[in-house]
């Protein structure tokens, strides 16, 4: 019989490339709302760390259009990127950012290294099977005191769904934040949810058939509000 790809491997080995050829031409009104929403609650983090510079990684990091965003809107991060695309960390390093070819169950930095992790919506396809692994390696690379900031595709009860350009893949739609409650490590600060295609805030998520999404702010160690 033989063995099923990971979505993981499947990505590594080239729809990481297709993904973002696919995606250089998107909505740029859409991800400019996304962006402004992270970027609040970057600043809040900024604010409350007091530090000259912070060490801001991003997983699903593509080709690097919001950490250069964030590049102009803050002199105090240092930035770094990860995606399973080859020609997207080509593109990250043209533009004086570190990046690595790699996922988010293997992230390539060191123990205690970072002061944010942002997943940057690339958890709806990794393998459900990584998720310890996620979860392990956002506990080991995060500094004490760190932030997790994950923005993502949102459902209360999880689905499963074929992705429409290949067939050996599927899209996963949840709350993430399950992912990372696990030994008490991290703690949930602040939980917001969005329509997908406008950006607006939705309170009311009972009943709605729209896709949503949600930014999610976690921290590691003991609770100090934003």
């Amino acid at each position: 019989m033989k063995k099923k790809i990971s979505q993981k491997r499947i990505f590594l080995n080239g729809e990481g490339d297709n993904w973002l050829v696919r995606n250089e031409k998107n909505n740029h009104k859409k991800k400019l709302i996304q962006f402004k929403n992270i970027l609040t609650c970057i600043k809040k983090i900024v604010r409350k760390k007091k530090k000259k510079k912070l060490n801001v990684l991003e997983v699903g990091s593509s080709d690097g259009k919001f950490l250069e965003f964030l590049r102009k809107n803050f002199d105090s991060c240092k930035l770094f990127g990860i995606d399973p695309s080859k020609k997207a960390i080509n593109q990250l390093k043209k533009k004086n950012i570190k990046g690595k070819v790699a996922t988010a169950d293997q992230i390539p930095y060191e123990k205690n290294s970072m002061d944010i992790i942002y997943y940057g919506f690339c958890l709806y396809l990794c393998d459900k099977s990584d998720y310890k692994k996620i979860f392990l390696n956002a506990k080991r690379v995060l500094k004490k005191d760190g932030y997790l900031i994950i923005y993502d595709f949102f459902s209360k009860q999880y689905k499963k769904n074929k992705y429409k350009h290949d067939n050996r893949i599927f899209s996963h739609k949840m709350d993430f934040r399950k992912i990372f409650y696990k030994d008490k490590i991290f703690s949930g600060l602040m939980h917001k949810q969005y329509e997908y295609e406008s950006g607006k805030i939705c309170k009311n998520t009972k009943n709605y058939k729209k896709d949503l999404v949600a930014i999610s702010i976690m921290k590691k160690g003991p609770i100090l509000d934003l």
